[in-house]
């Protein structure tokens, strides 16, 4: 098949794009994926550092990523696929409280919070309990009415210093590479129910899911979309491919690309649907991986870093404890991730100056790191690595959906409804293409005599 012959085109090669192409292939629809950069799966991606496998973008496949599990066993993955538990660690004061997220007791035993912050943390189950019905992987438009204070503002009136800033704060720096004060408290709540004490390993990286992917659709990568007009006829798209102008009307499209480049390219009419889209914006991330010539950190998987402890180190990840297929016998893998402010400086430096940087603050909490241990160092840089909305996001998300209902031809995927994530990804390429088949149902019913 090629591009002239297929009636649906899918712009954005990350996972959501691939996604809806997989899932429209298998409904028989002709299709393809044009892709600007050089690669598919987006912020989807795994190296090999000499001998070790380390995950440059998305960090885990949780174990609440159910949608997400299912679709690697659909796509061949099932003897690939392993799950475990998480352990984690918080520093504080120089000790590394470990928790493992098996033991629903951890919490309760750990050194880490006094009895009194433990007994406080019941202030949380009234938000949860009440919201939970609500927070899915499809959209957060439903918490609106929620959706009115930071996590910082939360905490300071519901629950105490030491819960911000060695428990909520960690997790929020983690997940979303964010401050706290700048985070909607609704953010932290659906971040409480995805995670799970348990994840999801690919021993050869979380690369193997869009490499499946890709082998299934056809897609044509250096093709930079100029412009999208959704009419009633169908959706004019035109695009540079490798410098040659093209254009042409597909039936339907799905539009699976940031927020901000989708209003560059719809140029919507409505200023709410403008302004909706500029409330989607991106953190970046600068992240730092190296492979050791041995192992560090004990079974620990991750480690959150307070502030306190780490000002701009998020995330600390031991890559040889996701799979025995990680590192070799005795060697090492570790991933460091930085707040977003961070990244931002350090976005053009130099790589040597960045792992340099990155030593020297990580040893903060992890001192076993030393520069002899470090066999390869890698640095990779995500100019759009997860949306960051402000308070009042969820009511631009109910906007953008509003939107999206009245589009004639074209369907959304990607970071549009819900907060980033792989399992979010997958639920929104496969709610894309959903949407096409619809259309193409309602078309094929207004035909016929």
């Amino acid at each position: 098949m090629s591009e002239s012959s297929a009636d649906v085109v899918v712009i954005g090669g990350g996972l959501s794009g691939l996604i809806a192409a997989w899932r429209l292939g298998q409904a028989g629809v002709s299709c393809f994926v044009l892709e600007a950069g050089d690669r598919l799966g987006g912020r989807v991606k795994s190296v090999k550092l000499g001998d070790c496998i380390v995950d440059t973008g998305a960090v885990a496949m949780l174990g609440s990523y159910a949608v997400m599990a299912q679709m690697a066993r659909e796509l061949g993955l099932s003897k690939e696929l392993t799950r475990g538990t998480i352990r984690f660690g918080v520093p504080r004061n120089g000790h590394l409280h470990v928790l493992d997220t098996g033991r629903p007791a951890a919490l309760l035993n750990t050194g880490l919070l006094s009895w009194a912050s433990k007994w406080r943390l019941r202030k949380l189950a009234k938000p949860m309990l009440r919201l939970w019905p609500r927070m899915n992987f499809e959209s957060i438009a439903r918490l609106t009415d929620a959706d009115t204070e930071t996590v910082g503002s939360f905490s300071g009136r519901e629950l105490n210093a030491e819960i911000h800033e060695y428990l909520i704060g960690p997790l929020i720096r983690a997940l979303w590479q964010r401050d706290p004060g700048d985070t909607p408290a609704v953010d932290l709540f659906c971040s409480l129910k995805i995670f799970a004490p348990t994840m999801f390993a690919l021993d050869a990286g979380l690369q193997r899911v869009p490499d499946a992917l890709a082998s299934a659709v056809r897609a044509v990568m250096g093709a930079r979309v100029l412009s999208v007009e959704d009419g009633p006829e169908g959706v004019r798209v035109c695009w540079n491919e490798r410098g040659e102008i093209r254009s042409k009307t597909f039936r339907q499209a799905v539009l699976a690309v940031p927020p901000l480049d989708a209003a560059a390219l719809l140029q919507p009419r409505s200023l709410a649907l403008q302004a909706a889209f500029a409330a989607q914006p991106y953190s970046c991330s600068v992240n730092v991986h190296f492979a050791l010539s041995k192992r560090i950190g004990g079974d620990v998987l991750v480690v959150f870093p307070p502030e306190s402890e780490a000002p701009d180190l998020t995330t600390v990840v031991f890559e040889h404890n996701k799979g025995p297929g990680r590192a070799p016998l005795g060697k090492g893998a570790l991933s460091l991730y930085w707040r977003d402010a961070w990244s931002r400086a350090r976005m053009d430096a130099d790589d040597e100056s960045v792992i340099r940087d990155a030593i020297e603050q990580a040893r903060r909490v992890v001192p076993e790191l030393d520069a002899s241990l470090i066999e390869v160092a890698h640095v990779e840089r995500w100019p759009f690595s997860g949306v960051c909305r402000s308070v009042g996001g969820a009511a631009a998300v109910a906007e953008i959906e509003r939107a999206a209902a009245g589009f004639y031809n074209l369907a959304l995927a990607g970071d549009y409804f819900v907060l980033s994530g792989m399992n979010a990804a997958v639920v929104s390429g496969q709610k894309a293409a959903r949407t096409i088949l619809e259309m193409r149902a309602r078309q094929a019913a207004a035909d016929l005599p």
